[in-house]
């Protein structure tokens, strides 16, 4: 494991490269357990780890801002290509995982609200908002 880049670092998350092996994130989660942390770990591209707040991650996030405005979950699509958007994927709300997603999202492939486009980038987007048929939905509600 080797510390990424200062412009990586924020004040409440620290990065890491580290190359993927068996049982590497179980022991370093194992690590911060004996400390006593409250930690959220988030692994993508089969290199990136970060370690964040425990109470800090997009999914939380969003479900913040819908408890905040009273906006209901079901409302809300969200879009991801990698392993840092996998917490937030796999929650309520509808999901889109876009055509050049990284592979550890493979995961979310049985679930009935993530749509995996066949477009990637923005075209993924909006071919997953035309499949939720968002853009109906909300006409209809206003």
């Amino acid at each position: 494991m080797k510390d990424q880049e200062d412009a990586a670092q924020r004040p409440f998350k620290i990065s890491y490269y580290m190359d993927p092996g068996k049982d590497r994130l179980a022991e370093i989660h194992n690590r911060l357990l004996s400390k006593k942390c409250k930690y959220n770990l988030v692994y993508s591209h089969d290199q990136y780890l970060d370690i964040l707040p425990y109470r800090a991650s997009k999914g939380k996030a969003i479900r913040f801002l819908c408890y905040k405005w009273e906006i209901p979950l079901g409302n809300i699509v969200v879009a991801g290509d990698s392993g840092n958007d996998e917490e937030m994927l796999r929650g309520e709300p509808w999901a889109i995982v876009v055509a050049n997603y990284s592979r550890e999202l493979d995961v979310l492939r049985k679930s009935k609200h993530v749509y995996f486009a066949k477009q990637p980038f923005a075209g993924g987007i909006l071919e997953g908002l035309e499949k939720f048929r968002f853009f109906e939905k909300t006409k209809s509600a206003r």
